[in-house]
């Protein structure tokens, strides 16, 4: 198995304990999220590279303010969901939008067996958010 393959199940169950954690924790979600975002740049900051020009930092400030959104809005949608579970396959879109984004931005073909993944995914997802 390849380390980047380690590297992603580790990500997936820090995940899934976090997101359940949310649902548990009795905090607000202005708090919560602030929190979530301090802790998270403490942990990354010894592992980042200072952007070394000014188009690198912009992105890096661009992609900071995804994320920070990205939090506020998975914390409460854990929050407001009856079972942590449904945000959760919710979120199971960012695969299929990374795929996307790979075809459209990077050029890398679409697969009949990834496009077929892909279209159960919708499908789940759409199953969950009925």
């Amino acid at each position: 198995m390849e380390l980047w393959v380690i590297y992603a199940i580790g990500a997936a169950i820090g995940f899934s304990i976090a997101n359940f954690g949310m649902k548990l924790v009795k905090l607000d979600v202005t708090t919560l999220s602030f929190v979530y975002l301090f802790v998270s740049s403490l942990f990354f900051l010894p592992f980042s590279k200072i952007p070394e020009s000014k188009t690198n930092l912009l992105w890096a400030a661009l992609i900071g303010v995804f994320v920070a959104a990205a939090a506020v809005l998975n914390v409460k949608a854990f929050k407001m969901a009856p079972n942590p579970g449904f945000p959760a396959a919710i979120a199971g879109l960012t695969t299929v939008l990374m795929y996307v984004y790979s075809w459209i931005f990077l050029g890398i073909g679409l697969s009949p067996i990834k496009l077929i993944g892909s279209l159960l995914v919708l499908a789940g997802v759409a199953l969950v958010a009925i």
